[in-house]
């Protein structure tokens, strides 16, 4: 959701989407990780098991049952891991247009 000078940002590190809104002139107000468990089943399937994509069946799978664990788990781990990241960064007044819109940027 981008509007009203917030932006949000999502994927891999909070240093680098904090780093990135910084750069664009944003105050950072809020990053966290989110999907723990599916960094776990990225890095288990992805990286180790040589999985591409997932079949009909485990994207059922993944979307029922580890999903809203992953959701459960997410208050606990949100400091230090998950496979996403949510930055929200706010425009300060000063630098928003003429008229009042604030510049967007959205990085994946």
């Amino acid at each position: 959701c981008v509007g009203g000078g917030d932006i949000v940002a999502s994927r891999f590190c909070c240093d680098s989407r904090n780093r990135d809104l910084r750069a664009a002139g944003y105050d950072v107000v809020h990053s966290q990780y989110l999907d723990p468990l599916g960094a776990v089943v990225y890095f288990a399937g992805g990286r180790l098991g040589g999985v591409s994509s997932l079949s009909p069946g485990l994207l059922w799978v993944f979307e029922r049952i580890v999903l809203p664990i992953s959701r459960l788990a997410t208050p606990l781990t949100r400091r230090f891991m998950g496979k996403n990241v949510l930055a929200v960064g706010r425009l300060p007044a000063g630098e928003r247009d003429q008229a009042g819109a604030a510049r967007s940027i959205v990085q994946y």
